[in-house]
């Protein structure tokens, strides 16, 4: 049985008109571009501040794995490498390889990552809960502070949160099940994000436990 989470109104055919009920395109992207715009003025505002120009804790562990691997050691045989999951420092060696050894581009390449997590949080809300609380929900997501606070250091949730905010819209298409191409989908998002933060194990499993309950018993 196929379940609908909320779409449009049903004009006399049965059919859902989703042009009057969903966010636009150009909705979607005011989100995105009033979220970088918000992230530069406070880049501008606090960017020089040497807890972001010189990792320390978390980010400078993360800071010295990415540069390992740069260096040629793929496997982690540093002091911390143990006991946390390798991905974030990968994504950083990625860019560090590529443009060379700066926090700057980081803070802003994770300032895009924030600014799209952005977008995708008004594509979720107004998919499950309509137009109106998408805007307003991406709006308010677009200019949360903390979220740029972690953005500006070499920390896992700007790219944690892109991850699993794509794995939830995946996995909630408008007004039908997931395929099967979505569910696979999902799961290879799930692992991936796992490598960043394997904490999101448990909540992405109940999720997708959700999701089957949900469209099996039409509940």
């Amino acid at each position: 049985m196929t379940r609908k989470y909320r779409g449009g109104k049903e004009n006399g055919q049965g059919k859902t008109s989703q042009a009057s009920t969903s966010l636009g395109l150009g909705w979607i992207l005011g989100i995105f571009f009033v979220a970088l715009a918000y992230r530069a003025l406070c880049h501008a505002i606090f960017g020089k501040n040497p807890l972001f120009l010189h990792p320390v804790v978390d980010a400078g562990q993360h800071l010295h794995w990415a540069e390992r691997i740069v260096a040629g050691d793929l496997w982690g045989h540093g002091p911390d490498d143990v006991f946390k999951p390798p991905l974030y420092p990968y994504f950083l060696a990625g860019w560090f390889r590529a443009f060379g050894p700066s926090v700057l581009l980081i803070q802003w390449v994770q300032y895009l990552l924030g600014a799209l997590s952005s977008a995708l949080v008004a594509i979720l809300a107004d998919r499950l809960l309509g137009r109106r609380v998408g805007f307003l929900v991406g709006l308010f997501s677009a200019l949360y502070a903390p979220f740029v606070f972690f953005e500006s250091q070499l920390l896992t949730p700007a790219l944690s949160l892109l991850v699993n905010l794509t794995f939830l819209v995946v996995l909630f298409p408008r007004d039908q099940a997931p395929s099967a191409g979505r569910w696979l989908a999902g799961g290879l998002l799930l692992g991936l994000s796992a490598g960043i933060r394997p904490d999101v194990l448990l909540p992405g499993g109940l999720v997708a436990l959700f999701l089957l309950w949900h469209f099996r018993t039409g509940s």
